[in-house]
């Protein structure tokens, strides 16, 4: 345990952590934003975080769950950041889904709550969008897992065919542009499990909705969706 936080000390020297929200560099690597933004962050936290079913109309997901809601300058920058140039600010966010959602202890390097009694693997969205060069759901997955102990599958549900842009589509053409849309590649891997579908933006729910099905139809046992942040229906 000395030895790895002599390690993590060393790359924090080289790589400094950062403010996923606005991309400070942070003096303690125990803080999660800096001073600032931690002081905004109760504008766009989500209290309950349960996401309401009767507004995002999500389908074959025993529950949904968001951090933080998506229509707030400071989250809708920090979130750019990440999916245009930034992709280490990934790791960021999942350390903040980690600690405010299941009670991870940055200092202890422990979870207050252990998923692996409720959760068989994390599986992460697939990537929407081509050429980018990395995996942006993929790289919060891999951090979630490690902090809360839970496997990542990010081999077992891959896109099927490419699709069109869901931004700018209403509930029914998005649902209509996903129809086969997703594939699991491995089905041992996620059979007979309970799984953690994690995204990184939910809108109308029709991505993770899709995603589900294509789990559960492979033999998963029951899906729950996570993500960063929801796009609240009023």
């Amino acid at each position: 345990m000395r030895l790895e936080r002599w390690m993590e000390t060393g790359i924090d020297l080289v790589y400094p952590p950062r403010c996923p929200f606005c991309g400070t560099i942070i003096s303690s690597r125990w803080e999660l934003l800096c001073p600032e933004c931690r002081d905004r962050e109760k504008e766009i936290l989500r209290r309950p975080a349960r996401i309401d079913r009767e507004k995002h109309y999500y389908y074959c997901i025993e529950s949904a769950a968001a951090l933080y809601r998506y229509h707030h300058p400071l989250v809708q920058k920090g979130i750019l950041r990440m999916k245009s140039s930034e992709p280490w600010y990934a790791a960021g966010f999942a350390r903040l889904m980690a600690v405010r959602l299941y009670g991870y202890e940055p200092a202890q390097g422990k979870a207050l709550l252990d998923l692996s009694l409720e959760y068989g693997c994390i599986v992460p969205v697939p990537d929407s969008k081509t050429g980018r060069g990395y995996w942006v759901t993929g790289l919060m997955a891999r951090e979630l897992g490690r902090l809360v102990g839970l496997p990542v599958e990010t081999k077992a549900l891959k896109k099927a065919r490419s699709t069109v842009r869901q931004a700018g589509l209403d509930r029914e053409e998005r649902l209509t542009n996903l129809i086969g849309a997703f594939k699991v590649i491995y089905p041992e891997k996620v059979e007979g499990k309970k799984i953690l579908l994690l995204d990184d933006i939910m809108t109308t729910g029709s991505t993770v909705s899709c995603c589900a099905q294509t789990l559960l139809e492979a033999g998963a046992a029951s899906v729950c969706a996570i993500c960063l942040a929801v796009s609240e229906q009023e």
